[in-house]
């Protein structure tokens, strides 16, 4: 009696990460947009390489638009700088975020995304003014400077209070990063950036918190020019 010689072939189509028969080429997307949590978006696109090119599909930054929920950070001590995982970079980005229980003392700004910030230090300390620009609360110091960059503070924007919408919009190609309050564009802004940099929120108070409205990629700049504009270089 002869032998069989067959092969059971199992097609590609079957390979989870290249797709699931029945489910179209776009079903990894699809299970991306289903998840709520940035630590789930995060560990899913470090499984494989394969899942990794999803960052650069067009779909990605529609996907990551539609976070656009509330996200609170809580500061149990004293003195924290917080810098969010998402490196800005290749386009432009926005983040919208309400300071609560600060006593007027906080911010939010960028820090170069190489520098690594240490646990529990003051945003105006030596070193770390140097590699970061930040957005002060009423209650920071250099009196009604707000804008702090270098170690030093800069006129022209108002100093936000608790339960105020905050919003900071970076653009890489341009190098700028423009600041609003209530929907309000801010006259100070900062330009000459050239490299990969972080959104930070800086906390000083034991029991108080920011919430992030929302982090996203925009296709547009929603920015213009204000009154009395002055440009602060990174």
């Amino acid at each position: 009696m002869g032998q069989s010689n067959s092969q059971i072939l199992v097609p590609s189509k079957y390979n989870v990460i290249s797709g699931l028969s029945g489910l179209g080429e776009y079903v990894l997307l699809e299970i991306l947009s289903e998840m709520i949590f940035f630590s789930d978006i995060i560990q899913f696109l470090g499984v494989c390489k394969k899942t990794s090119q999803l960052k650069k599909h067009a779909r990605f930054y529609k996907v990551f638009g539609t976070l656009n929920f509330p996200i609170q950070i809580n500061n149990p001590n004293h003195s924290n700088i917080i810098s969010l995982s998402q490196i800005l970079e290749n386009g432009i980005w926005q983040i919208e975020v309400e300071f609560n229980r600060c006593k007027d003392i906080g911010a939010i700004g960028i820090v170069k995304e190489a520098y690594k910030i240490p646990e529990n230090v003051h945003k105006d300390v030596y070193p770390h003014p140097d590699y970061m620009v930040s957005y002060a609360m009423n209650g920071n110091t250099y009196g009604t400077r707000s804008v702090y960059y270098n170690g030093n503070g800069a006129l022209g924007n108002i100093k936000f209070k608790d339960n105020q919408k905050i919003k900071v919009e970076y653009d890489s190609e341009k190098g700028t990063l423009i600041f609003f309050v209530e929907g309000v564009q801010q006259p100070v802004y900062v330009t000459g950036i050239n490299e990969k940099v972080l959104f930070i929120i800086y906390l000083c108070c034991g029991g108080s918190s920011c919430l992030i409205r929302s982090l996203k990629k925009l296709s547009s700049p929603t920015s213009g020019h204000a009154k009395n504009e002055k440009s602060i270089q990174w």
